[in-house]
């Protein structure tokens, strides 16, 4: 499936961050990359918090505002709206990003071409930046050390296990197939 034409959930999830989510929001936006639903989670922030976040979503074309009255940990909170996502068939990819990052335009254009489900790539990590500091590399996704630890990638020679949460971008067959085994 050429990249252009894949149906892309993006996941984003605020916790009492409400400027740095309307920052990666307005980004999206002026990435043109808005076109694809955009899942915003608010993981139990103040009441002043989700409704300011809540109210900018509204100002956004196909953003889904999800509010948990409570904290439900990172994963938890992920997890639930990606259940949603693959129950709908709304999605051929996910991308999970992290609500302070500011993306650049040709960004999800970029991680989809390293997609290659043909050749088993249903997975892709971003390069990831400081964002007090754009020249240094922040993460290249995860690595996995045999003492069983796994740590942030931050070399290319490093041997590459996954995207971090961060920024992935997932086909929604490996998800699903995932969810399937577990």
């Amino acid at each position: 499936m050429p990249a252009g034409s894949a149906r892309v959930s993006i996941i984003i999830l605020n916790y009492n961050r409400t400027a740095d989510t309307i920052a990666c929001l307005d980004s999206l936006a002026a990435a043109g990359v808005l076109n694809p639903v955009v899942h915003v989670v608010d993981n139990g922030s103040t009441p002043a918090e989700a409704d300011r976040l809540a109210e900018h979503c509204r100002t956004l074309p196909v953003v889904r505002f999800h509010p948990n009255q409570q904290n439900l940990g990172f994963a938890e909170a992920n997890n639930r709206v990606l259940e949603e996502v693959l129950a709908s068939d709304e999605a051929d990819q996910v991308l999970l990003l992290n609500n302070d990052t500011v993306v650049e335009p040709g960004f999800l254009e970029a991680l989809q071409a390293g997609l290659d489900p043909s050749a088993g790539v249903e997975m892709v990590a971003a390069r990831m930046l400081k964002f007090s500091n754009p020249e240094e590399v922040d993460n290249l996704g995860l690595v996995l050390f045999k003492s069983g630890f796994s740590l942030l990638r931050r070399t290319p020679g490093q041997p590459l296990i996954g995207p971090c949460a961060g920024c992935g971008l997932y086909t929604a067959h490996l998800l699903r197939t995932l969810k399937k085994e577990t």
